[in-house]
């Protein structure tokens, strides 16, 4: 059997062509990590009052005694997508104002919760590696939201939010960050 040279290197030269092509869509691949979405869940009980409206794993909007969204605990939801390890890191940084319960026999006055109100460095960290491939979702369980809240409110501050800031450290070849951080801020109403 007799193969023509240039046929063989048109032949070497194609295969080499779409090895490179994938190649190339590999590394694009393993460039571009990208956090889709943050969530909080909470557990409801099955004999609680309110499982019928809320439903057994609800997202947690906004913290509220009175709507039966203040749950002691939540889960963070973390979506994103990618190929390789990496570390995602979970920071949570309060944003805390005075309450002035004293004055106001334990009743919160908001103009000056809202007017006092200062973003403080994050205070609650949790570092975890991951490997990606493809579209991941990966739950951190139980984050105390009572252990948050209680460092400012036994002193009579309130947390008005919880700034989850969410973030995959960057791997070698990407070329831009933007797509590596989001932030999902939890507004958390007083008791009263």
């Amino acid at each position: 059997m007799i193969i023509s040279i240039s046929r063989l290197i048109r032949g070497l030269v194609l295969t080499a062509l779409a090895s490179f092509g994938n190649a190339a869509s590999a590394a694009q691949l393993a460039t571009n990590l990208i956090v889709h979405n943050v969530e909080l869940h909470f557990k409801v009980e099955r004999n609680h009052p309110d499982y019928q409206r809320l439903g057994g794993y609800p997202v947690l909007e906004k913290y509220n005694l009175h709507l039966s969204s203040a749950p002691d605990n939540v889960d963070v939801v973390v979506t994103m997508e990618g190929q390789g390890s990496t570390t995602l890191i979970v920071d949570v940084l309060p944003e805390v104002g005075v309450t002035n319960w004293a004055d106001r026999e334990g009743i919160t006055d908001f103009k000056v919760l809202e007017e006092t109100k200062t973003l403080f460095p994050s205070f609650y960290r949790i570092e975890r590696p991951v490997k990606l491939a493809g579209k991941t979702s990966i739950t951190i369980k139980a984050v105390s939201l009572k252990k948050l809240i209680n460092t400012f409110s036994t002193n009579s501050f309130w947390p008005r939010a919880l700034k989850f800031r969410v973030g995959l450290l960057p791997v070698k070849g990407e070329t831009t960050l933007t797509d590596n951080i989001s932030t999902l801020d939890l507004v958390l109403d007083p008791p009263d």
